[in-house]
């Protein structure tokens, strides 16, 4: 049948979500208490009670400098940056298809003060961009006449690093060659007009249009998702970054210490383990289909 990006059969791809959407279903209150446990129950959907195991006398079955738990754009950005500055990388996936939902996405990028705005001499300037966020975002908490525009200071610098790290990523993955990748496309002016960016257009969005980049594929043309990972894709494996599917994380291995050291995986029902050297990057998603986030219904 079809295929998503080359990920596998839109058939198979559909029956792992309605499998995993049959089995999401916990009320708000497991959703509460399972968000105390922090980051490891949020993005791995372990059990609250044991986020992590120790790693006494543990057999690890593969060890790679970097551990990269997920598949779509950011957790193959973010393999592709350890991978270019020289780290072993392995990549673990709980689908049984490469791509996450970004293979299903639009397949743009949001990103400020990107190569094709400088190209163009439009400057996106850090303030007003920080401010356009915070306004849009936390309306309620927004003041522009505090240091950190009335957010905590947690959530300003998540800010401040969004617009600092975004344009030299996409500057990273034209450097690289990532297929066609460095070809990034903007709408032009003439069209998408029923695109306006995100929000309110209010006087601290300088830059209304042009932050928006997508891929560019083989004959020129846009575009989306599955063009975006399938290129992506294609530099993973020139990089000989292996991936394993269906291997869906399920909790931290930590020392006594509690440093992390790496990672326990289900596969086909059986238990594996993955050591990481140098740490484990988190960019799995997936809210909507995880145990421990969904509630069970509308009135829990």
């Amino acid at each position: 049948g079809e295929t998503v990006g080359g990920f596998g059969s839109f058939d198979r791809w559909r029956a792992f979500l309605k499998q995993s959407a049959e089995r999401s279903r916990l009320s708000r209150r497991a959703f509460i208490q399972a968000g105390g446990a922090g980051l490891a129950v949020s993005t791995l959907g372990a059990a609250a009670s044991a986020p992590a195991v120790a790693a006494v006398g543990r057999q690890w079955t593969q060890i790679a400098d970097i551990v990269v738990v997920g598949s779509g754009a950011a957790a193959s950005v973010a393999a592709l940056a350890a991978a270019k500055d020289g780290a072993k990388v392995l990549m673990l996936e709980k689908a049984p298809v490469y791509g996450g939902t970004s293979a299903k996405s639009g397949g743009a990028f949001w990103v400020p003060n990107n190569f094709r705005l400088k190209e163009r001499g439009i400057e996106d300037p850090k303030a007003s961009l920080l401010a356009y966020c915070a306004a849009y975002s936390y309306p309620h908490l927004f003041d522009s006449n505090s240091p950190t525009l009335g957010l905590g200071e947690d959530v300003y610098k998540l800010l401040e690093a969004f617009y600092d790290n975004a344009s030299p990523m996409t500057d990273m993955l034209r450097e690289i060659k990532a297929a066609e990748i460095g070809r990034f496309h903007v709408l032009p002016d003439g069209q998408g007009t029923d695109l306006p960016d995100y929000g309110v257009l209010d006087g601290n969005n300088k830059v209304p249009r042009g932050r928006c980049l997508g891929p560019i594929k083989p004959d020129g043309s846009p575009g989306f998702g599955a063009e975006l990972m399938r290129q992506i894709k294609a530099r993973i494996d020139a990089y000989g970054i292996p991936l394993l599917t269906s291997h869906q994380v399920v909790r931290l291995v930590t020392d006594g210490d509690g440093a992390v050291l790496g990672v326990e995986a289900l596969n086909d029902g059986k238990e594996v383990s993955f050591g990481a050297r140098k740490g484990v990057i988190f960019a799995t998603g997936g809210f909507t289909y995880n145990r421990g986030l969904c509630c069970k219904n509308r009135e829990a």
